[in-house]
């Protein structure tokens, strides 16, 4: 089990952080298959429950229903897409150009859809969907397995992480890879790092494994109920050896997220080790030494190093709100809230933020946003109020379960600080310590199946406030191997034999495993390359005209869609004029409509109104030619001199030469 499991990793890892094309369905595959060759022995417990009641919301919403029972914001826009469709057929020119060898194009649809998924971008719901079962899937796996199993699933967990570290920072300081992921995949954008093309999301992984990492360095076996003894230790001394190795894996996490220059990943992993460290500070005095010695040095670390631009980016924190990243950031933020506030109930659908953001974002930048760089405004945008309770239902019961599988280290922990700070009556003072001998010690537990591993429960007490930090303001659990870490870890918390005790049911799973092995196949054989890449910029911009008309009804929210639309229509009538002499002013009529969706939909990109100026003249509108040329110049002070013509056509000023 951890063998697959860490070969699941590695592919992860090597594939783009699981972002290369036909990556996840297979390991979707591959996963659910091992569930059910194998199937876990417990009951579902709430938890796994909410989890599962979570992915079918998901598939819910990839669900066809008819177009007429959608209401408000969803049933206008659902319907402007059907009725496009139609009019894309109907003006269609019947004759296309001789580099088509004279055939005819083939659109998208015969007819429009009658029937329509409720999610505002089909393809990134289903690329989310699946990575969310395969997530589920690791966690379940996780959570059934015994201690030893465990062990070598966080062992693996950490030793990928320190690879996927290691090969960062050879590939920033030592061989540059350039834009390429491992010097292999290359990519059009973003600052790589190792195999993810944002270095904020390298960040996280090294920070992820951190405090996995001092936990392994401070108590080797992790999973001994504190005892530091290996079963090959001469006089029970603690195995130095292993010591060593992950004080070096810690290290070379903490360095890597340091010199990626992150500061969401800098603060998560200072978080992330701060807390474990605090909490091994009660514990033995050569266990204390350590994790304190090595908190210390990596917090110690982030303020003394200068080299590669740590420095730089550490000063920007000294007034975090000033910074143009912050600015953006805030405005997104404000962006997401308005998201939900237009679609209250279930949202857009899950990674439907980039379809419909343009639409709602306040600043009139170029850049663009795929995520709301926070990951609890995005799951309100994406999921409405029920995805936001689903998501706080699963936080909930996952902090329940993990208090119940870590009572004894919990009570300890609980009874220390609040006898501390004077507030444990003489009652309760006795209830508390009922069951173990001392708060330093948790030797006492309520249940023999009970995990007796302060180490374990410090470790992801860490990787949780880790997480939870770098959710503020990133969107890193989007990558497909930064959500398998973490689902991994959090499985390996809350081992289900302790809450349903060892006599479960090898229950019901392969009967949810086999419907989505058959799901995956579907997807990777049939609709997985328009689930994959649908929604990109990069391939709408130069896709044909049926894959267009398909992207706009898959996101009939997303501005590039109607404006490539607009100008493949556009395209075809020059077409037929230059072959025939034949003019079709319908054609150029329906290009017009589709841009003023494109801008309806992108109301503040100064290059959709541009363009839209040169086709209204080019359509005989020279007063709403001038008027959106007047739009480009108020957005873009410096297009007035190019803009003058189309002013001048329709008899008007530019708005900066009247003030």
């Amino acid at each position: 089990m951890a063998t697959v499991t860490a070969f699941i990793l590695l592919v992860l890892a090597v594939g783009g952080a699981g972002t290369v094309s036909f990556v996840l369905p297979p390991l979707l595959c591959l996963c659910a298959l091992l569930v059910v060759l194998r199937p876990p022995r417990f009951r579902f417990d709430p938890l796994s429950i909410t989890l599962v009641f979570s992915l079918l919301f998901l598939v819910l919403t990839l669900v066809p229903l008819p177009v007429g029972s959608y209401f408000g914001a969803r049933s206008q826009v659902f319907s402007r897409a059907s009725t496009a469709l139609d009019a894309s057929r109907e003006v269609s020119p019947q004759v296309v150009s001789s580099a088509t060898g004279g055939a005819m194009l083939d659109h998208a649809y015969d007819t429009s859809p009658a029937w329509r998924p409720m999610t505002l971008n089909i393809a990134g719901t289903g690329r989310f969907t699946v990575m969310f079962a395969l997530c589920l899937g690791l966690f379940i796996l996780a959570r059934s397995v015994g201690e030893s199993v465990r062990r070598r699933i966080l062992h693996a967990v950490v030793l990928i992480a320190v690879c996927v570290a290691v090969c960062g920072l050879i590939g920033r300081y030592v061989i540059p890879q350039g834009k390429s992921l491992l010097w292999l995949i290359p990519v059009r954008h973003g600052k790589p790092m190792g195999p993810f093309v944002n270095r904020n999301h390298f960040a996280l992984l090294c920070a992820l494994a951190a405090p996995v990492a001092l936990s392994f360095a401070v108590q080797p076996r992790l999973f001994m109920g504190g005892a530091d003894v290996d079963d090959g230790a001469v006089g029970g001394r603690m195995p130095v050896f292993r010591t060593i190795f992950f004080l070096v894996c810690f290290l070379l996490l903490v360095a890597g997220a340091f010199h990626s220059l992150s500061r969401s990943g800098s603060l998560a992993v200072l978080s992330g080790v701060f807390v474990t460290a605090l909490l091994w500070v009660r514990s033995r005095p050569l266990a204390a030494a350590v994790a304190v010695i090595l908190g210390v040095v990596a917090i110690t670390a982030f303020v003394v190093l200068s080299h590669g631009g740590i420095g730089e980016r550490r000063e920007t924190l000294r007034n975090p709100f000033e910074t143009a990243s912050a600015q953006h950031r805030l405005s997104m933020w404000g962006s997401g809230l308005r998201i939900w506030l237009e679609f209250p109930l279930a949202g857009v659908g899950a990674d439907g933020f980039r379809a419909v953001y343009p639409a709602y974002k306040s600043n009139t930048s170029r850049k663009s946003a795929v995520q709301a760089e926070n990951e609890y405004v995005q799951v309100l945008a994406e999921g409405g109020a029920v995805g936001a309770i689903l998501a706080l239902a699963v936080c909930v019961f996952f902090v329940r379960a993990f208090f119940r599988c870590h009572w004894a280290v919990a009570r300890a922990e609980l009874f220390a600080w609040r006898r501390r700070w004077g507030r444990v009556s003489r009652p309760a003072e006795r209830t508390l310590a009922r069951g173990y001998d001392s708060p330093s010690t948790a030797r006492g537990y309520d249940s023999p199946s009970m995990d007796k591993s302060p180490g374990l429960f410090y470790a992801v007490c860490g990787v949780v406030v880790c997480a939870a930090v770098h959710c503020l303001f990133e969107f890193g659990f989007r990558m497909p191997l930064n959500a398998a870490v973490l689902a991994l870890v959090l499985g390996a918390a809350v081992p289900a034999s302790v809450l349903a005790g060892e006599g479960g049911k090898p229950a019901t799973l392969r009967w949810i495993a086999l419907p989505v092995i058959l799901v995956a196949l579907a997807l990777m054989l049939s609709v997985w390359r328009d689930v994959d890449s649908l929604d990109k910029d990069w391939r709408v911009r130069n896709a044909p005209l049926a894959e267009v008309e398909r992207a706009v009804w898959w996101a009939p929210t997303h501005w590039l869609p109607w404006f490539a639309l607009s100008q493949r229509h556009l395209e075809r009538s020059l077409d037929v004029f230059a072959e025939t002499g034949v003019a079709s002013p319908r054609a150029l009529d329906f290009a017009l409509y589709c841009a003023d969706i494109a801008v309806e939909c992108n109301p503040n990109d100064y290059r959709l109104w541009r363009s839209l100026a040169e086709l209204r003249r080019r359509a005989g509108y020279p007063v709403a030619s001038a008027e959106a040329a007047r739009r480009a110049i108020e957005l873009r002070p410096y297009l007035a001199n190019e803009m003058r013509e189309y002013l001048e056509l329709g008899g008007q000023s530019s708005p900066w030469e009247e003030f």
